[in-house]
């Protein structure tokens, strides 16, 4: 079957979307092939025409989100942390929470390296090879300000939304014009 075809894609967004509902009632590492493909209606083989294993359509789910995140990005021309790009972002991310929640949760290390990437690009900051080191401090203020970014958005996915959008925007750009964020924000 090629990828293409409308009965393919139907199967993956369904076993993307029973993803999302389990995420919901528990967490990752609980989470069996079994549990999906029950919830997805589908048989054991046709899960694995799709993907080798769940963390690899954890991995689809991922890639889902960053290239929401990318499309903002694009809007407002860089991850510029302005109080507009702020509440974009959070707009956005409300707007997918159920995606958000599914993937900000578990938030794995290959996660966190696909966040970096995509705002470090925006900033045209390259991450180091693996052994090396950034040549000055601005990339490492910038992937501690993602942390920050992404730690107050996951906790908020953590809590179920609880928070106004409002506060969390303030809370956003409160942290954006702390003082060491200051040289590369005004780029």
């Amino acid at each position: 079957m090629k990828v293409t075809d409308r009965r393919y894609k139907k199967t993956e967004t369904e076993i993307l979307n029973s993803l999302v509902s389990l995420l919901a009632e528990k967490d990752f590492s609980s989470i069996q092939i079994g549990d999906l493909t029950q919830m997805a209606d589908i048989n054991r083989s046709t899960f694995y025409l799709h993907y080798r294993s769940l963390d690899d359509v954890l991995g689809a789910l991922e890639d889902e989100f960053v290239t929401g995140l990318s499309g903002l990005s694009s809007l407002h021309g860089s991850f510029c942390f302005s109080g507009e790009f702020c509440n974009s972002l959070v707009d956005w991310v409300f707007d997918h929470r159920k995606l958000a929640k599914s993937v900000l949760g578990p938030f794995t290390v290959r996660f966190k390296e696909k966040l970096d990437n995509v705002v470090l690009i925006s900033f045209k900051v390259n991450l180091p090879a693996a052994g090396k080191h950034f040549s000055d401090d601005t990339g490492i203020r910038l992937i501690s300000l993602i942390d920050a970014f992404f730690s107050i958005l996951r906790l908020w996915s953590i809590d179920n939304f609880h928070y106004e959008k409002t506060k969390i925007v303030f809370l956003l750009t409160d942290l954006s014009q702390n003082p060491i964020y200051n040289d590369f924000i005004k780029r």
